[in-house]
């Protein structure tokens, strides 16, 4: 059976809890006040920079990678699916789908992987 928390670690996971409510609820706040029209808000303005597009972006397409394809990736090719999932993480499960796609071609237009 499980042990229950301390009092310690109560308060320590509310106070990060409340610490990252504070850290979003501020810049909510300061991204509202940046909002001049619907446009702004809707589509973005030229003041976001090209790095905060890319790591908006990446985030984005982490999260998908991360919740989508490495549990299919896991599921198809098994145990070395979550070898390489622990051990490469989101880079290592696509790198895993590019060459396993790839033999696959070289096998289904050559007959085998040597060509």
């Amino acid at each position: 059976m499980a042990e229950e928390a301390s009092g310690s670690m109560v308060w320590a996971t509310a106070f990060l809890l409340l610490a990252f409510m504070g850290v979003t609820l501020f810049f909510v706040i300061r991204g509202a006040l940046r909002i001049k029209n619907i446009d702004d808000y809707a589509l973005g303005s030229i003041a976001f920079s090209p790095v905060a597009i890319g790591l908006a972006l990446a985030a984005s397409m982490t999260s998908a990678a991360t919740f989508i394809i490495n549990p299919g990736i896991i599921a198809l090719f098994g145990i070395s699916g979550v070898i390489t999932y622990c051990s490469f993480g989101v880079v290592g499960g696509f790198n895993q789908t590019v060459s396993q796609t790839w033999q696959y071609g070289q096998i289904a237009n050559h007959g085998s992987v040597d060509g």
